[in-house]
């Protein structure tokens, strides 16, 4: 079973004792087994599926939702199965839903809609880099059905994805959406669907398993930029998997042959898969980006051209011939000391091409270490990944990254069993080696959070040892939001960003499931999550005709990405288009620019700021807008617009507006926070014709209620920003970022 799974079903345990984790501070016992719907494998090969498609003239019904055209069809699922489904279209998925779920959480409309928009755009990156299609007609769809192999399935190298219709799927997907961000189930899902190379790279068992270890990684987060579960790109892409190759080279006989080839060494943590990818996150760290795009970009044009090789040397050979294209460099100086595969042939080829090998492989120190397998300073026979880190001398002496971080072990702590005792007070970042002799026996670490409150957290084991790493607020009780633990099953490691909210310190307990046995843990400031950047945009109607989208950067967040280009996306539509970067970059459209836009209807602006023809951010939330393409006069905003407005699609929350004097407005919004408790925000913004703008929307805290009030205990800090454009006087387009997620509203009253 994948173990992605596995992880998903003790998610789903843990949810159900939360209010143990909290009330009792301990774990309760739980039995993390997957239910048997989600054993096996979660790809099938094309010729495997019994469907996948919808079936001729199944057109039931048509209508149109809140925001995008559905139908009601015959869906043919993999397993032969009939389901009626709703239809939602996008440009290149269409997603597939039931009419409703007996228990949990279902869709929204907004859900919908954003999900559709979401799995468009990670399409559209896919083919971005490949520079190809999955094999099938049409568009890719997205089934949620009541059976499916695992918890989502995916057509390998076709178009076709079925998501198990259950209460954890909707909750997950519905949390990210919320976020603004695409649950990792549909990323993992959609690259087995990309899978394009199987036949000429493949010889694992699981070898889609070992492809969706580097391009999953790469795809979404280290070059499209995406976060997802609260992480930030590059912490997503330097997971546990990037960093599998550091207990390769301290293996004494780990190599191609016994860890990919014979799968020898999983018992050391070390899986066929993660090896097989290391490969990849090695070429990357010592050639960039860069180098891995051209690779790909050989590969696809070398399978348009050539047969499959056959067997897993000349499949490998492959490999190692498309890296060497993409470094254009001779890679096979790199390839000795990793242990991996390199016949004669290859190495003679690699030697014409590109010439000697590449400087980049002397090991000038004389210290055993290369650049590929941990050396991060050649003249200095101290600083390699094994390397003993000294604290306070500005080194990264063992070249993982960290400066300076503090080592705890637990064996030299203070002696006894559990020498960490009750809790270590320590500073990031810091690394510990521990060991759990039961279930009670816990080890917590505490520490100041930095000045990101966020906090990267690792856990590893040698074998023996199951369990978590839970975090701790500064009272030493559990988080009750977010991330709150990481699980580690056996060999190997898991890792998470724990966000300690506004408190000034926080910690990590590591608690034994039923097991004992030696871990280690590393903790460090996580990345700071990229901002919403549909706050820099406007959308500012022309009283001739159209709609002018002009992005702004009051704040110089783009211009510090070193933004060169903007690329705007009319979400669910073919208006895509690149712009030069600089302040007030806009474009006008209208029936000439964009003929495809129908006059009244909403529509979504998105822009992903990009440099050198890369992105720098991925798309934004949408910025809603009404399109119209004709004449039209436009409202200018004074007393008469003053009351209240809301969304009739969100009953119970609403904005008061209040015009003032001097081209001002105060607007009160009252709303909710995600756990349902109320929240008040408030702003004085500018009126700009038909529009009112807040830079900053402000939350209150801090004061009490009746004669405990004190003025001097009220507190305003900024949730975010907020525009409403006003159509006339019963209909306005709200577009806001509050906690850094991006959101719209259509509003009346």
């Amino acid at each position: 079973m994948d173990l992605r799974f596995f992880v998903r079903a003790v998610f789903s345990s843990a949810a159900k004792i939360t209010r143990c984790l909290v009330a009792a501070m301990l774990f309760c016992a739980v039995a993390s087994q997957a239910s048997t719907d989600r054993d096996g494998p979660d790809f099938l090969y094309p010729g495997d599926a019994l469907g996948g498609y919808l079936e001729p003239d199944s057109r039931l019904h048509s209508g149109t939702a809140a925001s995008k055209s559905q139908a009601q069809r015959s869906y043919r699922a993999f397993n032969g199965q009939s389901y009626t489904l709703h239809e939602y279209r996008g440009q290149f998925v269409s997603v597939l839903l039931p009419d409703d779920v007996e228990t949990g959480p279902f869709f929204t409309a907004e859900h919908v809609e954003e999900l559709v928009y979401r799995l468009d755009a990670l399409y559209s990156l896919y083919q971005e880099i490949l520079h190809l299609e999955p094999d099938g007609t049409g568009l890719l769809n997205v089934a949620f059905v009541p059976e499916t192999c695992g918890s989502g399935c995916g057509l390998l190298g076709a178009k076709g994805i079925e998501i198990l219709s259950d209460a954890l799927n909707y909750e997950l997907i519905i949390e990210e959406l919320d976020a603004g961000r695409l649950e990792t189930i549909l990323v993992h899902e959609m690259v087995h669907n990309f899978d394009a190379f199987s036949g000429h790279l493949h010889y694992l068992t699981d070898h889609a398993h070992a492809w969706t270890d580097f391009f999953q990684y790469f795809a979404a987060y280290r070059y499209g930029r995406n976060t997802a579960g609260g992480e930030a790109p590059d912490d997503l892409f330097n997971s546990p998997v990037s960093a599998a190759w550091k207990d390769y080279v301290a293996s004494d006989n780990a190599s191609w042959a016994r860890c990919v080839r014979d799968r020898a060494c999983e018992s050391e943590g070390l899986t066929a898969n993660n090896v097989w990818a290391m490969l990849y996150y090695r070429m990357e760290n010592l050639y960039g980006t860069e180098a891995i795009l051209r690779s790909i970009e050989f590969l696809t044009d070398y399978i348009g051209r050539n047969p499959m090789p056959v067997g897993a040397e000349k499949k490998e050979g492959l490999r190692i011939l498309s890296l060497a294209h993409g470094a254009g460099a001779n890679i096979a100086c790199h390839l000795e000391p990793l242990g991996w595969p390199l016949s004669a042939d290859l190495a003679s080829e690699l030697q014409r091409t590109f010439g000697p090998s590449d400087p980049m492989c002397t090991d000038a120190d004389a210290d055993g270490f290369v650049a590929v397998t941990g050396d991060c300073d050649e003249a200095d026979t101290k600083r390699h990944v094994l390397g003993q880190e000294t604290d306070s001398n500005g080194v990264d002496d063992d070249c993982d990254g960290f400066v300076d971080e503090r080592s705890l072990n637990e064996s030299t702590h203070g002696g006894g069993a559990d020498a960490f005792g009750v809790s270590v007070s320590t500073s990031l970042p810091f690394e510990a080696e521990g060991s759990t002799a039961n279930p009670d026996d816990r080890d917590a670490f505490v520490f100041s959070v930095g000045a990101s409150k966020r906090a990267r957290v690792t856990l590893c084991s040698e074998g023996a040892f199951r369990g978590w790493a839970a975090a701790l607020d500064a009272q030493g009780r559990f988080l009750e939001k977010g991330n709150y633990f990481t699980y580690q099953n056996g060999a190997g490691c898991s890792s998470t960003t724990f966000d300690y909210g506004s408190g000034a310190r926080g910690g990590v307990r590591v608690i034994a499931d039923g097991s004992s046995g030696k871990y280690s843990l590393t903790v460090s400031e996580a990345a700071v999550l990229p901002y919403e950047h549909s706050a820099a945009m406007a959308a500012l109607p022309r009283s001739s005709g159209g709609v002018r989208l002009q992005v702004n950067d009051a704040g110089g967040n783009l211009e510090s990405l070193g933004t060169d280009e903007l690329e705007l996306w009319i979400s669910g539509t073919d208006e895509r288009l690149r712009l030069p970067w600089s302040a007030g970059t806009g474009v006008t459209l209208n029936r000439s620019t964009a003929p495809s836009l129908t006059d009244g209807a909403l529509y979504q602006a998105r822009i992903r700021p990009m440099k050198d023809g890369r992105p720098l951010l991925a798309f934004s939330a949408g910025h809603l807008f009404s399109y119209r393409s004709g004449a039209a006069a436009l409202p200018q905003v004074d007393h008469r617009y003053s009351g209240a407005w809301f969304d009739p699609a969100h009953e119970g929350e609403g904005f008061i507006v209040e015009v003032l004097e001097g081209s001002r407005a105060v607007v009160y919004w009252f709303s909710y926070q995600a756990d349902g408790r109320q929240r008040w925000m408030m702003g004085v913004g500018s009126v700009e014709g038909n529009r009112i703008v807040l830079d900053e929307l402000l939350d209150t805290r801090g004061g009490r209620f009746g004669a405990e009030f004190d003025p001097d205990d009220v507190q305003l800090q900024k949730a975010g920003s907020l525009s409403i454009n006003f159509e006339g006087c019963a209909k306005a387009v709200a577009n806001y970022s509050v906690d850094n997620v991006g959101g719209s509203q259509v509003l009346t009253r």
